[in-house]
């Protein structure tokens, strides 16, 4: 019979990327030659930029999503309001296109600006990389922002391998986000 050679613990410690409990402008201050804060956060550009990172119907979806239909004024929109469908037969086309256009100008059917969640690693102030991850609806993003952090840190990675210096840190400030990825 033979006997079992045992095995040897392995190490779970990880050695990249390193949890810091520190707020955004300690980090800031960390940001030296030897270390590459990684972070998520939240941008806006315009929605010319957003059509070279998305397609269309993804734009329209988000929008469609955010349009507040509160900021209708109702007195604006009394001749629609008081309008029976048996009326809307009775009309004549021009007054019916004139009560249409009017509910269109009240909405913009494409946005000036477009919300967009992003994962960010940096160096210093010369050597900065972003990704854009997603078209972003603020409020529900909070629920993926460990999710956004992993991304940034990966992002981290890479720049580190690009870089080939292997003693960079990598620095995040969100735990959840550190476990994950190691």
């Amino acid at each position: 019979m033979r006997k079992r050679k045992k095995k040897g613990k392995k190490s779970r410690k990880s050695h990249f990327p390193h949890f810091l409990s520190l707020n955004h402008s300690q980090l800031a201050k960390l940001a030296v030659n030897d270390s590459i804060i990684t972070d998520a956060g939240f941008d806006i550009i315009d929605y010319d930029l957003a059509l070279k990172y998305f397609n269309f119907e993804e734009i329209l979806n988000w929008w469609e999503l955010t349009i507040d239909f509160s900021e209708l004024k109702e007195n604006e929109l009394e001749t629609w309001d008081n309008l029976l469908p048996s009326d809307v037969y009775s009309l004549q086309h021009e007054e019916l296109l004139k009560i249409i256009q009017q509910l269109i100008s009240h909405f913009e059917f494409l946005p000036k600006k477009i919300d967009i969640a992003t994962a960010r690693a940096f160096l210093d102030s010369q050597y900065k990389w972003v990704k854009i991850l997603n078209i972003s609806d603020r409020y529900d993003s909070l629920d993926y922002i460990d999710m956004y952090e992993a991304e940034a840190i990966k992002l981290g990675l890479f720049m580190k391998q690009e870089l080939g210096d292997k003693e960079l840190l990598i620095i995040n400030d969100n735990k959840h986000a550190v476990a994950h990825v190691s």
